[in-house]
Formats: C-alpha cells, sequence, structure tokens
C-alpha cells in the first residue's frame, strides 16, 4: 500500500493548486501564462533533480518519440485546455473533476498494457465514480420534454479535450517507468517541449500584467510550486501503484474538496445535483482505497 501516501498527498496538493489557479482568474491572468506557469517555471527544479539523479537508465528512441508526443498533445494542449475550462466553468471543481475521471479508460487499458490487476471491487469503484460524474456535467432542462440535458456550454468541451489528454499522459507515463526512466527526467523533457511552444504567448502574458505587479506573480509563483509537488507526488504514486487507474480516481476525488471550497472561498456555486455527484465521487474512491 506503498502508493497510498504519496497519492494522498497527490490529493492534497491538488486542493491548493487549483484554488490557485482558479484564484488567478481575479487578477485577469492570460490562461496561457497560467499554463506556463504550470509547466515552464517547474522546469529548473526538474532539470538539477535530472542531472544530480544515479539513474543508469539511457534515453531509447521509443521513448523520445513519447516523450515528444506527450509535451506536443498531452501536456501543452492538456493544460491550456484544461485551464480554459476552469476559467469558463461555474465551479472549477466541476471542470477539473470530469478532466480527472479519465480512470475510466486508463484502468481497463492499463489491464492489457501493463497487466495491471483489476478487481471486481475496484470496478464498482470506477463505475460509482464515472456515473456519479454525470451528475456534474448534465445541466437540469427548463423545457417541459425532458428533465437534464448534457451541458453544452465552452467549459464542458474544453474540459473533454483536457480529459482525453491528462488519460493518454498518463498511460504514457506509466510506460516510461516502467521502462526504468527517472521521475524527473520524464517530468522535464516533455516539459521543456510543451514551455517552447507556450513562451510567446506567455511573454505577452507577463507584459500585459507588469512585471512589476507582485500580487499576480506570486500567484503564478504559487501555481509552480504547486505544480512540482502535485506532478512528482503523482509519478511516484503511478510508479508503485498496482493500476495507475487506482491514482487517477483518487486525484478526481480531491476535486470534491475543491468544489466545496469554491463555495466558501469565491462563492462558486454547488446546485444539489452536482452535489450528488461530487459525493459520489467521494465514495467510490473511498472503497478504491479499500482494494
Amino acid at each position: 500500500m506503498s502508493w497510498v501516501y504519496p497519492t494522498i498527498f497527490m490529493m492534497a496538493t491538488s486542493v491548493v493548486w487549483y484554488s490557485y489557479i482558479r484564484y488567478a482568474k481575479s487578477f485577469d491572468i492570460p490562461q496561457v501564462l497560467v499554463a506556463f506557469a504550470m509547466i515552464g517555471l517547474p522546469l529548473p527544479i526538474y532539470a538539477l533533480a535530472t542531472l544530480y539523479s544515479d539513474s543508469s537508465y539511457s534515453l531509447q528512441p521509443a521513448h523520445l518519440l513519447v516523450m515528444l508526443i506527450q509535451g506536443i498533445v498531452f501536456i501543452y494542449l492538456g493544460n491550456l485546455y484544461a485551464v480554459k475550462g476552469i476559467d469558463a466553468a461555474p465551479n472549477p471543481g466541476f471542470s477539473v473533476l470530469i478532466s480527472k475521471v479519465y480512470v475510466v479508460f486508463t484502468t481497463p487499458l492499463s489491464v492489457f498494457l501493463f497487466d495491471a490487476p483489476m478487481p471486481v471491487q475496484s470496478v464498482i469503484a470506477i463505475v460509482l465514480i464515472v456515473g456519479s460524474s454525470y451528475f456534474v456535467i448534465v445541466d437540469k432542462n427548463n423545457s417541459k420534454k425532458s428533465g437534464t440535458r448534457l451541458s453544452t456550454a465552452p467549459w464542458v468541451s474544453n474540459t473533454l479535450i483536457a480529459f482525453f489528454c491528462y488519460g493518454g499522459n498518463s498511460l504514457s507515463s506509466k510506460y516510461l517507468l516502467n521502462g526504468g526512466m527517472p521521475i524527473s527526467m520524464r517530468l522535464f523533457f516533455p516539459g521543456l517541449v510543451a514551455t517552447i511552444l507556450y513562451l510567446p504567448a506567455a511573454l505577452r502574458g507577463i507584459r500585459k500584467i507588469g512585471i512589476k505587479n507582485r500580487k499576480p506573480l506570486f500567484v503564478l509563483f504559487i501555481i509552480a510550486l504547486g505544480s512540482v509537488l502535485f506532478n512528482a507526488s503523482t509519478q511516484v504514486a503511478f510508479a508503485q501503484a498496482p493500476n495507475i487507474g487506482y491514482v487517477n480516481a483518487a486525484n478526481a476525488s480531491s476535486t470534491a474538496v475543491l468544489a466545496f471550497t469554491s463555495v466558501y472561498i469565491f462563492r462558486d456555486p454547488l446546485p444539489r445535483r452536482k452535489l450528488m455527484g461530487v459525493i459520489g465521487v467521494v465514495i467510490g474512491t473511498y472503497i478504491l482505497f479499500l482494494v
């Protein structure tokens, strides 16, 4: 059960991290600059960790190709659309929750790709998590024809793009870690690729907020620090977990706390239907931890 401890740390870090991503909206910080802070600012830490690691790992062409795909598709697009979804959602917990339930395909695929276990109890937990997420993504329909409808709001489409990107990043990370790649290297090289893509728009964003404006810069610093702690603990959990779907499900459940804190801190809404969905995700994750 050694995977549980880094997973719990990841969950706690996630709440603070995403709260600051939501807080960045208060300072009108450009979305691409927030994404840059998530990926680009932590790079020096990952670089130092890679240089001073004792690993004897030698880079393979297949691993290099996977990291390029991670950087260009899963990280660059995934984080950019995730920030867009958080910005536009009525409650950031809704967007983060949906983007994190990629457990629905990472868990069964892990069985085929990595010979990971998937007992019946974990299947029940995952079904509960995914089913509960339905209540978050649907809205009440005021028409007389039906009671609910799938939301067509922009935050949903942005979040679904992040959903598939995060799932792909999760599976490819497990592949690289199983291949002996150090965690710091796994974080550095794809992050470097994404940072290069973010850089032009990020520089324009810095000029917009001004380098002397300390409050937005402090928010970006906390976002960068949260990114380091969250990503490092996630990779440790991935490496130790019997099935990465367990870690992904726990990641999704941490958004329940985010949904509640957003109500009190940012006065964001939490309708009863969506509250039911959030509670269902928490229960499903608890069952998963008992596996």
